[in-house]
């Protein structure tokens, strides 16, 4: 038994029985070519901590892409930015119709929200 009163066989059993809740590859912009059409082509919109691009396309899914260099943070900063933007982007991506949306984080992202 764990500190939980779960065995790990159990414990185990129910991290498989859960649905993955997270962002489909279909649902991911990785080429640097879909960047550049979302950022040259789309509508703009900026607040201190992000740029938000996002364009109106022909396909039937919302898109993200997200960049995060490295005057964000460290690493482990980086990677939890681009959780909570992926998170908040699938909540919400069925509002959002069919576009691709790119996401920059600028510096001053990663401490956005602690208090």
């Amino acid at each position: 038994k764990t500190a939980h009163g779960v065995d790990s066989t159990e414990a185990a059993a129910l991290a498989r029985s859960r649905k993955p809740e997270g962002l489909p590859p279909a649902r991911r912009m990785r080429k640097p070519a879909e960047f550049r059409v979302a950022q040259q082509r789309g509508w703009r919109s900026a607040s201190t901590y992000f740029v938000v691009f996002s364009y109106l396309r022909d396909q039937p899914e919302a898109r993200l892409g997200i960049t995060v260099s490295r005057r964000v943070g460290s690493a482990v900063v980086r990677n939890r930015v681009k959780r909570v933007v992926r998170e908040v982007f699938r909540r919400q991506c069925r509002l959002l119709g069919p576009r691709d949306i790119v996401v920059i984080a600028r510096a001053g992202a990663g401490e956005c929200g602690q208090g």
